[in-house]
């Protein structure tokens, strides 16, 4: 429904800075940028500020940006991680935006799958303002162990095979799916491996022992 020159989103429970608007707009003069987006200061569900480095998540974003930082490539970064973190960062031209087409209906990833787009649409034109926190990036306390933590994993996993492989060669795109899908094999059966040697030996042998005579015990109640 957006009718100007620029196409910029707040979820609800984000924060713009005061200055975030002006601050893009004068970003994108300067440059010419198509998107760009921001440093984020992340907050709890009451506002404050979480500024301790040693937390989760500040953690986590920290290594995303510095991997970044050091690589000075843009596709690069974001395939290392989603260091946009969030719709709330997307500012970009009408053009861009309809060059590059709407959201995909992923019920968690739906911003990585675009920005992804963006960055291999305008490869020089997709700019990170990275010494500007502009965002105010709200952090619910939701539990990370839950389906929705499983379900995000996989969106990522087939996000990431997917935009790699059409940022390939028609010719090369075959042997780099192959390759991809035996690593991704070869981790599953790597932690089910570790798992597997996790467990002591006596459990399993115990383990086994009650499965037999489980057996047993219910073949003497059918005679």
């Amino acid at each position: 429904m957006a009718r100007g020159r620029f196409v910029a989103i707040l979820n609800s429970d984000d924060v713009y800075h005061r200055q975030r608007l002006a601050r893009l707009l004068a970003a994108h003069e300067e440059t010419g940028a198509a998107c760009l987006f921001t440093a984020v200061t992340p907050i709890d569900g009451d506002g404050a500020e979480l500024t301790d480095a040693t937390h989760p998540w500040n953690v986590w974003v920290q290594e995303k940006i510095d991997y970044f930082l050091k690589q000075n490539d843009m596709l690069a970064g974001l395939f290392h991680g989603n260091f946009m973190l969030t719709t709330s960062n997307l500012f970009m031209t009408a053009e861009a935006r309809k060059r590059v087409g709407l959201f995909k209906a992923y019920r968690y990833l739906h911003d990585y799958d675009f920005i992804l787009r963006l960055a291999m649409t305008y490869p020089k034109g997709t700019r990170y303002l990275a010494d500007e926190k502009l965002l105010f990036y709200r952090l619910h306390g939701a539990n990370t162990i839950s389906q929705a933590a499983i379900t995000g994993r996989e969106q990522d996993m087939e996000i990431v095979r997917q935009h790699i492989l059409e940022s390939l060669p028609g010719a090369n795109r075959l042997t780099a799916m192959s390759a991809i899908d035996r690593l991704l094999l070869l981790s599953q059966e790597l932690e089910e491996t570790r798992r597997e040697l996790a467990v002591p030996q006596g459990v399993r042998s115990a383990a086994k022992a009650l499965a037999i005579s489980l057996r047993r015990w219910l073949g003497k109640r059918r005679r």
